[in-house]
């Protein structure tokens, strides 16, 4: 499977890119609920839209997919400093209707995207790393020459994710996440700890070149090739949207040169 890309006329839509999104409701045995955290699909769903690119929305087990209430406009638990860009999410008909029925991840087609992200929230941290097909479908895309991208806690589904010269995708390239001070402060305000690991420590293990900015400040960094884009919190999402924006299009505009 090679992804290929065409040149955009008036009208024309880019390609789809998948956005996927955890199943686990359960924040361990705190009694809390979680789920994936709505900026971190919003803001790059919408800047998606707005460039030219659909975007389809899969979960491990598919169906509804859990939010996590922090991060809900509807919840009167929400945080309201993104309310704004998730209100315009749940705006419209047609992207409730794939938030409300997310695709099977197992029985999506690979070969029908351009690029995938991996939107973060503590149901990501619980989920992912142990999940096997994320692996197999972002693995797949990156091998076709797609742009590969995570969010938070989405960077557990890049932990066990081979190029196809057998090596880690994030070994020896720059990548960020939840920080583990981060992680821990969150923790604390909790009251439990609730993490069997931290993703500061399961990418260092694993020789990515781990970077952060100070604790929940935006942040977003692009590995040196280009194709993978990581953002590191809940507060990064308008960040990473625009710098795996910019990774799409110097991928669209690497491939058409080759095939000139």
């Amino acid at each position: 499977m090679r992804i290929a890309a065409s040149r955009n006329t008036a009208g024309q839509r880019k390609g789809k890119v998948l956005a996927i999104v955890t199943s686990h409701d359960q924040l361990g045995g705190t009694g809390y609920r979680t789920g994936y955290w709505m900026p971190e699909l919003a803001y790059p769903y919408l800047a998606l839209m707005s460039a030219g690119y659909d975007v389809e929305v899969a979960s491990p087990m598919g169906g509804r997919a859990p939010v996590d209430p922090y991060s809900d406009p509807g919840s009167p638990s929400s945080q309201p400093a993104d309310a704004l860009e998730c209100t315009k999410l749940l705006a419209h008909e047609d992207h409730r209707r794939k938030l409300a029925n997310t695709l099977q991840l197992s029985a999506i087609k690979r070969e029908d995207y351009v690029a995938v992200w991996l939107v973060g929230g503590y149901g990501a941290a619980l989920e992912f790393g142990g999940d096997m097909v994320i692996p197999e479908v972002v693995q797949a895309l990156w091998n076709a020459g797609g742009v590969v991208g995570a969010i938070g806690h989405g960077t557990h589904g890049l932990l066990h994710v081979k190029t196809s010269d057998g090596n880690l995708l994030i070994a020896g390239r720059d990548v960020t996440g939840f920080s583990k001070a981060e992680d821990q402060a969150v923790e604390q305000a909790v009251g439990f700890s609730f993490l069997p690991s931290y993703i500061e420590d399961e990418l260092r293990v694993r020789s990515a070149r781990y970077q952060c900015s100070d604790p929940f400040q935006p942040f977003a960094v692009a590995s040196e090739d280009g194709r993978l884009v990581t953002g590191q919190q809940m507060f990064s999402g308008d960040v990473f949207g625009k710098k795996f924006i910019d990774a799409l299009e110097e991928a669209r505009d690497a491939t058409m040169i080759q095939g000139e």
